[in-house]
């Protein structure tokens, strides 16, 4: 995930991140997704994807929506067909739901110096903690966009 220096993934606007995002976060990004076997992401973030930057790419994408499988369900679902891993790419309502269940082993969080004011929170998590230990920092830019990458603890 992506989100401005005071925890927001939108801008308030809906826009997909392509649009505020720095170069470097997107080219990580574009490598995530290189070596995924699936992606998961919820409706407003498929389209937003689809409508800022058509996917030129073959990776299978599982999109979810509100009465569709749960989340536990479609990792069952992948993991019945071997697949070992998949990149959970948002939005809010989505992070929130996989962190509740605690399907969520790792984190990229890049750090944009921006700040919006308004906008979604990286994960709705109507009161639950989620910890984190932090493996890793890195300075993408001369900016100060920064590459955090944590584990999650059960």
């Amino acid at each position: 995930m992506v989100m401005s220096a005071d925890g927001k993934t939108t801008h308030g606007d809906e826009l997909g991140t392509a649009l505020w995002a720095s170069a470097e976060d997107q080219e990580f990004f574009n490598q995530l997704k290189t070596n995924a076997q699936v992606i998961i992401m919820g409706r407003k973030t498929y389209d937003a994807m689809i409508y800022h930057s058509r996917p030129n790419d073959n990776i299978p994408r599982i999109v979810m929506s509100h009465g569709g499988p749960t989340p536990r369900e479609v990792i069952a679902d992948l993991e019945k067909k071997g697949c070992a891993e998949a990149l959970l790419v948002g939005g809010s309502e989505i992070n929130g739901e996989f962190f509740r269940e605690k399907l969520i082993n790792e984190m990229y969080l890049t750090i944009e110096p921006k700040l919006f004011g308004t906008g979604l929170p990286l994960a709705q998590m109507a009161g639950d903690e989620v910890k984190l230990r932090l493996l890793n920092v890195q300075q993408l830019n001369p900016q100060g966009t920064l590459l955090l990458h944590y584990h999650v603890e059960q």
